[in-house]
């Protein structure tokens, strides 16, 4: 980056394409993981509320390129269902923005943009044209195509182990034992987790009007 612009104040043409701006433009939108395309993916095709909820939530940040509501909150840390979207999608879009800046297409990366530039915002600034934002808008567009199959599969997921962690509570509850102090809270994991939510939610229930009949 110091190189191209360098050259850019000499009156040379840069000559460096793979740069942390180049990066931070097309391959790191909304964080690691092209994860601005993935927040788009879930407001289209999600079904799943708690999924919806925590996207709504972390909007604002990855704006910015923040996506750690994202990582730890679907979570994607882990995640054997969007493994393989979270590393193939900034491939592809390193690929075709090293094309395109090669090509001529998009200018060079020549200016020097904090990663929390907002979206677009740091595609202008960063190449002084339009044509970064029109390459992040191109690669945003693919992300999101690439991401809603897993969406679409990562919902069925969690609706499978809602069932079964419902199951397991059912189970527990009409069993006799309470060794823990309590039939379904006490559980543990997943079904302990669904448990304890649906207690708090009868608690909030209980305290306010018109919520019980």
């Amino acid at each position: 980056m110091a190189a191209n612009i360098m050259n850019i104040q000499s009156g040379i043409a840069p000559t460096h394409i793979l740069t942390k701006g180049f990066l931070d433009n097309y391959t790191l939108i909304g964080g690691s993981g092209l994860t601005m395309s993935l927040l788009i993916a879930i407001f289209l095709k999600g079904r799943d509320s708690g999924t919806k909820r925590i996207s709504q939530l972390a909007l604002l940040v990855c704006l910015f390129n923040v996506n750690e509501p994202l990582l730890f909150g679907i979570p994607l840390v882990l995640n054997p269902v969007y493994a393989i979207p979270f590393l193939l999608i900034p491939s592809i879009a390193y690929c075709i923005a090293y094309a395109a800046t090669f090509l001529g297409v998009v200018p060079y990366v020549v200016h020097a943009v904090h990663w929390t530039t907002p979206v677009f915002l740091n595609g202008y600034m960063s190449t002084g044209a339009w044509g970064g934002v029109f390459l992040q808008v191109l690669l945003l567009g693919l992300g999101v195509g690439l991401y809603m199959p897993f969406v679409l599969i990562s919902d069925r997921v969690m609706k499978k182990q809602y069932d079964r962690g419902m199951n397991e509570i059912i189970v527990a509850a009409r069993g006799e034992d309470v060794s823990t102090g309590f039939k379904c809270v006490g559980l543990p994991g997943f079904e302990g987790f669904v448990a304890r939510s649906l207690a708090s939610d009868l608690v909030r229930a209980l305290r306010a009007e018109e919520q019980l009949y």
